[in-house]
């Protein structure tokens, strides 16, 4: 690949954006590259896994060609293009050294609140000399807003002048009502369609690195004492897992409502119809924040976590914004209040302020990036 990519020439209206394999075609990605093909250049996108026809359709829609597996033909594309995007490592595109002729842009997936890269506890010398490497071969990293810049920048080791802070382009699916690919809006209509007029309480929890599973036998009494909660009150109890963690009990059996991504790719586009979120150390409050609806802490697990699995940036009481309840009672005892009240909004200002400074942007989030980018060219 290295002496391939040296006799190689890039064209500098050719973007190739590059998905990790179990990830999908999403998130800033995926936006980011309907972007640039809605402005007419030659948009290519790289992911070795299953696309469902509905997302094939779109893409063709959309003028954005897909190279669906590594063969001659999407190594020529890679190794062509003069601005390459991605949404987790340089390693997902084959790319190991530097060219002037390229671009590389990663559109990293999420704004940290646990600790990656070069944060995470016992990093060993060589994981970190690899993380370093890569990053090295980053010209840009996006982030949410001026704090996040510092932590990205300290977590993969870049100078902050190579992070940009222009929000996330995936923020938009919350933010903005512009018309949606076909496999989202054939995903948006089932979901009203599910709803039918009821609001929507998601649990969303974080993925478990180091701790098993997250979905074990002790959380599925809760889960269902919150389902019954909710049916008492007339609202729709569902489950969002985290796309690395599958779900090992089974929840059809007391009828909660699984919402992963075969359901609704775009978890942001899920947000928009929740009308209260509970979550532990998932950074998915982070995104939620912007429609200012009610965040429920709930986690069995917070000291364990914080000592044996990945641990936090943050001092995570403290940037959490609101309680973290340690046992079911409590939590139901948060969504009474807020059921008897009828208080489906809520505000976070300092939340908002820490992971948003970019909240009263004028245009979108995703034409923001591309316009730094083109601005640092």
């Amino acid at each position: 690949m290295r002496c391939l990519d040296i006799f190689f020439p890039k064209s500098p209206d050719k973007y190739i954006f590059v998905a990790k394999a179990k990830y999908g075609i999403r998130c800033n990605l995926r936006k980011v590259a309907e972007y640039y093909a809605e402005q007419k250049h030659l948009v290519y996108v790289f992911f070795e896994g299953e696309v469902s026809n509905e997302q094939k359709v779109a893409l063709i829609q959309q003028n954005i060609i897909l190279l669906n597996r590594f063969n001659a033909v999407a190594l020529f594309h890679i190794l062509t293009s003069g601005k390459l995007f991605l949404s987790h490592s340089i390693r997902d595109a084959y790319i190991s050294h530097k060219r002037k002729s390229r671009t590389v842009v990663n559109l990293w997936h999420g704004v940290p609140i646990k600790a990656i890269e070069m944060a995470m506890p016992h990093v060993s010398p060589s994981r970190k000399a690899l993380i370093t490497k890569n990053s090295e071969l980053y010209d840009y990293l996006i982030c949410s807003s001026c704090i996040d810049r510092l932590a990205m920048a300290s977590c993969f080791g870049l100078a902050p002048t190579k992070v940009l802070n222009t929000g996330l382009p995936r923020y938009d699916y919350i933010t903005n009502s512009d018309k949606l690919p076909l496999d989202l809006e054939l995903a948006q209509l089932r979901l009203k369609e599910v709803l039918n007029g009821k609001k929507l309480v998601l649990y969303a929890p974080t993925f478990r690195e180091n701790l098993g599973a997250t979905f074990q036998g002790a959380l599925l009494r809760d889960l269902k004492l919150l389902k019954q909660f909710c049916d008492d009150h007339q609202l729709i109890f569902a489950v969002r897992n985290h796309i690395s963690d599958p779900v090992n009990i089974d929840l059809s059996e007391s009828g909660i409502l699984l919402l992963n991504d075969k359901f609704i790719s775009e978890t942001n586009l899920l947000l928009k119809h929740v009308h209260c979120l509970i979550t532990d150390y998932s950074s998915i409050w982070i995104d939620y924040l912007l429609l200012q609806k009610p965040i429920v802490g709930y986690s069995l697990d917070f000291h364990s976590y914080k000592s044996e699995d990945r641990g936090f940036l943050y001092d995570f009481e403290s940037v959490f914004p609101s309680k973290l309840h340690g046992d079911i009672a409590s939590v139901i005892n948060e969504l009474f209040s807020i059921v008897n009240t009828g208080q489906w909004t809520a505000r976070y200002d300092r939340q908002l302020e820490m992971f948003h400074s970019n909240i009263n942007l004028k245009s979108t989030y995703t034409s923001t990036v591309a316009n730094r980018l083109k601005c640092n060219e």
